[in-house]
């Protein structure tokens, strides 16, 4: 009984969710924003109809009081030409990699109806809509609401997509000290040597090691990992470009605009200014 347990109990403590933003608005027109494409997962309830995700493959309804899920690193445009109430809440979920986001949940999901989502929801959209001063209390609503729509999502995915999200999750635990290791040294050079070390492996199985856990090289990986924490200092701090550049560990500017373009397909000034609603 004991090991049955253990397995489900060390898989959750591999997935977390960070709150970024959590707000009400009213939007119309001027919710309209061609292209986006972020680090950062979004979940939407809107008042009322109107509203809408313009997607390489079609058009994805923000269907009125229903909660919705755009995930990271999805391309989108938004449109709306009726005034409404929209609810925000801009997060992301650590223990799941940008290469696996973009290929497990590649697209927006209306989330299905049920009495505890349904609650949450009510709950925190009365806080947003009343402006209830964003204390601790308000936090834990917040995540209670953005964890339970992650569990619907998760139960909703096809049986090959969730067994690859929890061998996912399970396989880093073999080289979870190089992956804690590259979040906290991004401004500093990341050589596979190093890592291998506080894996107690050899260079060439770290690498083979590595790839099969994550699904990726670790030069892969560290490039994913420096242009998500770039995205992120654009979106929610005051930080200027080229500090922004030297914390997340490329040589000047001018490389990480390059780089940073390439891969998101603004220039780091250009995402720091696009509507984030």
């Amino acid at each position: 009984m004991a090991t049955a347990q253990a397995q489900p109990l060390n898989l959750l403590d591999e997935l977390h969710i960070r709150i970024f933003t959590s707000r009400g608005v009213h939007i119309a027109a001027d919710w309209n924003t061609q292209d986006v494409y972020s680090n950062f997962w979004r979940l939407y309830v809107n008042n009322r109809g109107g509203a809408k995700a313009i997607l390489p493959h079609g058009e994805f309804a923000l269907t009125p009081n229903r909660v919705h899920i755009i995930p990271a690193w999805v391309r989108f445009s938004c449109f709306n030409r009726t005034p409404l109430d929209h609810c925000y809440i801009h997060f992301d979920v650590l223990g799941l990699t940008a290469n696996l986001v973009r290929d497990v949940f590649d697209r927006p999901v209306t989330l299905p109806k049920s009495r505890l989502l349904d609650a949450l929801q009510a709950q925190w959209v009365g806080d947003m809509r009343a402006q209830t001063p964003q204390d601790l209390a308000v936090l834990c609503r917040v995540k209670s609401l953005a964890y339970s729509a992650l569990g619907v999502m998760m139960r909703s995915l096809a049986p090959e997509q969730h067994a690859r999200c929890c061998r996912h999750l399970l396989g880093q635990q073999s080289v979870t000290p190089a992956i804690d290791y590259i979040d906290k040294h991004l401004d500093a050079p990341l050589d596979n040597d190093a890592l291998a070390a506080l894996c107690h492996v050899s260079d060439d199985h770290f690498i083979r090691l590595f790839k099969r856990c994550i699904g990726q090289t670790p030069a892969q990986y560290i490039l994913d990992r420096r242009i998500s924490a770039a995205a992120h200092m654009l979106a929610f701090t005051a930080e200027n470009i080229d500090s922004i550049a030297a914390q997340t560990g490329f040589c000047d500017r001018f490389y990480f605009t390059r780089v940073f373009s390439r891969r998101m397909g603004l220039s780091p000034a250009a995402y720091r200014n696009t509507d984030r609603v």
